[in-house]
This record gives structure tokens, sequence and C-alpha cells, in this order.
């Protein structure tokens, strides 16, 4: 199935905004799907074998938790062997990252290596 280019570019531009820290995720109690309420709407993303690993999907709700659409990544043999979409995969990444506070925490990690003295 060929992903919507209306669906690519809502993940695009939540990829952006999450990367910008413009977007809270929350996790969703199901391992490794993460959610984004937009209000009037919601976005679910997660692993598909809650691992953490391809493929990944995303989910797209109405504002009463009606999925109103859905992709999931499918591997694809075509002489250069790959999920066919990196779009969700990122969207993935950012969502969880941003949920878990990873900058923050390395960012935190970071700093007090650079108080701990050096060795002569």
């Amino acid at each position: 199935m060929e992903m919507s280019a209306k669906l690519r570019r809502l993940i695009d531009s939540l990829t952006d905004s999450t990367l910008r820290g413009a977007v809270t995720w929350k996790a969703t109690g199901e391992l490794d799907w993460y959610l984004y309420d937009g209000g009037s709407g919601a976005v679910v993303v997660g692993s598909m074998h809650n691992d953490g690993q391809w493929p990944h999907g995303i989910r797209v709700l109405d504002e009463d938790g009606v999925e109103v659409t859905s992709f999931a990544e499918n591997w694809v043999d075509d002489g250069h062997e790959g999920y066919q979409s990196t779009e969700v995969t990122n969207v993935y990444h950012a969502a969880k990252d941003a949920e878990v506070r990873f900058a923050g925490v390395i960012d935190s990690l970071l700093a007090g290596l650079e108080r701990v003295p050096a060795h002569a």
C-alpha cells in the first residue's frame, strides 16, 4: 500500500515539530507506541512488533479515537532491499526520544562529565 501525500506531509510536519520540541508525545501503555494528541485528532506511532525495531506503523485517529487512516512499513525486495518508508521510522524515533526526554538526559550527562576532573 502506498502512503498518501497528505499522510506523508503530516508525518514530516510531526517529525519537524517534535525535533523542535513543539510537540509532546506520551507513551500509550502499549510497548513502543507513542501518542500525540492534537485536540481534534491524534496520532499513534510505534513498532509493529513492540520491540523498537522495524517495521514501524502510524495510525491517525479522529476526535473520538476512531482510526481514520493508518500505514505500516512493508519489506520491499526490489534490488534495494529494505523497508519502503523511512518517514514512519523517523517520526517513531523522534516521538520515542521526545517521550523519554533523550536529549535532556544526554545533555545532563554531558554537563556532569564536564565537571569531572581530568586524570593526570
